[in-house]
This record gives C-alpha cells, structure tokens and sequence, in this order.
C-alpha cells in the first residue's frame, strides 16, 4: 500500500525522508568510526570520500565538528572545496534550521 502511495503521489511521506536521511547519517557514522579505529592499520582509497559526504549530510550544523581528519585528506582540493562549501552555506543563511522545511 505505502509502495504504490509513493508512485501515485510527487513527494514521498515525511517519515520515509527522514528514515532515509537517518540511514545516511548512521551508515555515515559507522564508517567514519571504523576508519578512525583501523587508522594505524588500514587506509582506504573511499575516505575522502566518505569525509566530503559526511561534511556535506552535516551542512545545517553550526559548529565545526573537530573529527580527527588525517593531513593526507584535509588538504586535499576537494575536501578544501567542500569545508568552503559548507561555511559559504552557513554564514549565508545562518541560522540554519536542523529541519528542513
């Protein structure tokens, strides 16, 4: 039933959203947790990327999150780019809800 309620109607309930950005969120905190606990025995290739979609999931925080980062990735251009991004978006529409409306 909820399945063909999604298909007939433009915008999907609420509650789906907000599972889904839930699902992110927590997929996101998983990995970034992993990836700090294996650091000294494990790098991966998928970091950045990981840390520019976490920067990204989080853009309506309006603190710095002080996550331990490693150099090879912080100055990398894009995760510079994104950090940019992110404090462009902040200052300019500050404050920022932490729901969307």
């Amino acid at each position: 039933m909820e399945q063909q309620q999604l298909m007939n109607s433009e915008k999907p309930p609420r509650h789906l959203v907000l599972d889904v950005r839930f699902l992110k969120m927590a997929t996101l905190k998983g990995l970034k947790e992993f990836y700090e606990d294996q650091r000294d025995r494990y790098e991966s290739t998928n970091e950045l990327e990981m840390r520019i979609y976490h920067r990204l999931i989080h853009i309506r925080d309006q603190r710095e999150r002080h996550d331990d980062i490693p150099s090879t990735i912080l100055f990398q251009p894009v995760f510079l780019f994104t950090t940019k991004f992110c404090q462009h978006v902040q200052a300019k529409f500050s404050p920022i809800s932490k729901h969307p409306r």
